[in-house]
């Protein structure tokens, strides 16, 4: 079943169908705030938060423009990682030194920029970014979605995200290279 009979079948009341969406989306879910913030137990407490919100107002969820069910919920992601960040405290070293030695990429662009780095240190700067530029890259590089859906989750066309999602890189870049440069390569 796909996902806008699911989302059908949930506006009737079908327990079995909330069930089905969930355990879809659950991990992607999870991996969306991990690869933001590094912290398990942060990343399993906003993955539920989405959960709730989305029992709550899968009401709310309607095809336009033919945006996809996981469009949507992701923007209600996007905005509670927003809301996190905006509440969170500022020392969170704790959190890298308990991240995953590796971060699985397959974009041309993101591996050419971290080459000689170390997870650690590509996690660290990423996380330094402003957080729409963390999430442009997150969205695009870790969660292969396009710059169409990008648009839609972060309420910007789809040239915007892709200007913007360069920027990104291009400051992600400069960030590297002046680590780098102190660390005397």
């Amino acid at each position: 079943m796909n996902d806008q009979q699911l989302v059908a079948l949930c506006k009737k009341g079908d327990r079995l169908a909330f069930e089905e969406l969930i355990n879809r989306y659950y991990l992607p879910l999870y991996k969306f705030f991990y690869k933001h913030i590094f912290d398990p137990k942060a990343s399993e407490d906003l993955t539920h938060d989405v959960v709730i919100k989305l029992i709550e107002n899968i009401d709310k969820y309607r095809s336009y423009f033919n945006s996809k069910f996981s469009t949507w919920l992701f923007k209600i992601a996007y905005n509670t990682y927003l809301d996190y960040v905006r509440k969170r405290p500022a020392d969170r070293e704790a959190a890298y030194e308990e991240a995953a030695a590796g971060i699985p990429c397959e974009k041309d662009m993101l591996d050419r920029v971290v080459q000689q780095l170390d997870a650690k240190k590509l996690k660290q700067k990423i996380d330094e970014l402003p957080a729409e530029m963390k999430s442009l890259i997150v969205l695009r590089y870790f969660k292969d979605f396009s710059y169409s859906d990008i648009g839609k989750i972060m309420g910007m066309g789809p040239k915007t995200v892709k200007w913007k999602l360069h920027n990104a890189m291009e400051r992600l870049k400069k960030t590297l290279k002046t680590a780098e440069v102190g660390m005397g390569r």
